[in-house]
């Protein structure tokens, strides 16, 4: 598994909801992920605290980009985009 791959550190997350016997399961391959995929920016680096709906956002936004064809997230009509079709994608702050 490449390290900054986010789609690929959710897989293994699920994969382990679904056949872990364990209680707690880590989520130190998601965290990497999300540090070395945005570190550019210094966002969701290890050990500092970053806003969690913005986090669940950019989640989002790279299992659009990894399953749809279509470039633009705000947008998005496919049927299999998981974001768009569970999700609506849109974020509103109150």
């Amino acid at each position: 598994m490449e390290d900054s791959c986010i789609f690929c550190a959710l897989k293994s997350i699920f994969s382990q909801f679904q056949y872990s016997s364990e209680k707690v399961l880590p989520s130190d391959a998601l965290r990497s992920a999300l540090a070395k995929t945005f570190q550019d920016e210094q966002r969701f680096q290890m050990g500092i605290m970053d806003d969690a709906a913005e986090c669940f956002e950019n989640i989002l936004m790279r299992i659009h980009f990894h399953i749809s064809d279509e470039t633009k997230e705000d947008i998005c009509t496919a049927r299999h985009c998981i974001p768009h079709q569970k999700f609506a994608m849109t974020l509103y702050e109150q």
